[in-house]
């Protein structure tokens, strides 16, 4: 009897454990909205005004993100947008003159794809680019001027904990050419080949919906 009763006991802990094992095994859910900060720069981009040869471009960024997160097994797909202060700015030689560009705001709304391994997500990314560009022509300033252009990248992010994620990445930033007016007449300001890296940090807002919903 005693040792029927010791068996049963044992058994009765070993399903609680495993139940509770296979609870804290459990994956993590990357479906939700979220908002964050990110900060990072850009290296190694280029710059022209009208018909002249390219000048680097490069400095920081500091910025808002948010975006909304559909977990599909371990497919993850989201749309994701960002704006950030830019400090990005270049100078070079235009014949006699100098010339420089500086952008004083860059943005990005991009679609997501990810693989989620439990709190770890790879993921790749594309989309819309944004800028606003100023620039000078020897001692001629241009208005500013917004810029369109696409995106592209990947990078990956860590579930910290349950409400909190961290994450860092790489894009890819070409900005399409508009016409800038100097007040001596119009030239081409071209953006182009900016690689961007930057880390961030974001904060699941799914709480916030479910307290509004009384989930």
């Amino acid at each position: 009897m005693r040792r029927n009763l010791v068996l049963g006991a044992s058994l009765i802990a070993l399903c609680l454990s495993g139940s509770g094992f296979a609870q804290a095994q459990e994956a993590y859910d990357w479906s939700g909205p979220y908002f964050g900060i990110k900060g990072g720069g850009a290296i190694d981009g280029s710059s022209s005004i009208g018909p002249t040869s390219d000048y680097d471009v490069d400095g920081f960024l500091i910025g808002i993100m948010g975006g909304y997160n559909f977990q599909q097994g371990n497919l993850v797909f989201g749309l994701d947008t960002d704006s950030a202060f830019s400090g990005i700015d270049g100078s070079g030689t235009c014949g006699f003159a100098t010339c420089t560009t500086e952008i004083d705001y860059l943005g990005t709304t991009r679609a997501r794809v990810g693989y989620a391994m439990d709190r770890f997500l790879p993921y790749a990314t594309g989309g819309l680019a944004s800028a606003l560009v100023d620039g000078s022509l020897g001692p001629f300033n241009a208005k500013s001027k917004f810029h369109l252009g696409f995106a592209v990248g990947g990078g990956l992010e860590w579930a910290i904990t349950d409400g909190w994620s961290a994450r860092a990445e790489y894009l890819y930033i070409d900005l399409e050419d508009e016409s800038h007016n100097f007040g001596v007449g119009r030239a081409t300001i071209d953006v182009s080949d900016m690689h961007v890296i930057r880390a961030g940090v974001s904060m699941n807002t799914g709480w916030i919906w479910d307290s509004i919903l009384g989930r």
